[in-house]
């Protein structure tokens, strides 16, 4: 039986993590953390040019580097990065990218065209989702993270409400 076209945002088995970093504070820190310690029973793999190791995990300097099949790319960059990562999220085929950035609708005009390119890449590009949307931004995502603070996980068990949102 074929998977549901949404299993890739909703039960990934692999996830690339855009912007993981050694720095605590980073979001990307927190994201690539949260996934490890909150029990995500696929594979997670760091991309950031910056480092070769995230706390003992490989770091990959892009995602050409990985060379297995990636369901769900996590994008921690600058607004400005993100049309490059898409374009080689795609051509490594991936079809799904949750977006956590700012720089989009909050520096107006170009912000929102930055975005409307994003979206007609990520739909060039074979991304799915509700509506053919390829961003997601600023969610708390179901294992990606406990709260919409980016907090620690601390235990997957504990009785909680998980949000996924939209926002256009």
């Amino acid at each position: 039986m074929a998977r549901h076209y949404l299993s890739q945002l909703f039960a990934p088995q692999s996830i690339a993590v855009f912007g993981a970093s050694q720095s605590p504070d980073s979001v990307g820190a927190r994201v690539f953390e949260n996934l490890k310690q909150g029990g995500y029973p696929g594979r997670i793999h760091a991309i950031n040019p910056k480092y070769t190791t995230i706390n003992g995990d490989t770091c990959h300097p892009s995602i050409k580097d990985i060379n297995e099949c990636i369901d769900l790319a996590v994008i921690t960059t600058p607004a400005h990065t993100i049309v490059d990562i898409i374009r080689a999220c795609g051509d490594h085929g991936v079809s799904a990218a949750i977006v956590i950035s700012a720089g989009f609708a909050e520096r107006g005009a170009a912000g929102h065209d930055l975005k409307k390119t994003v979206i007609e890449l990520g739909r060039q590009r074979g991304f799915g989702g509700m509506n053919g949307e390829v961003i997601v931004e600023n969610i708390a995502m179901l294992q990606l993270v406990k709260d919409l603070g980016f907090t620690s996980v601390q235990s997957r068990d504990d009785p909680a409400v998980r949000l996924v949102s939209k926002t256009l």
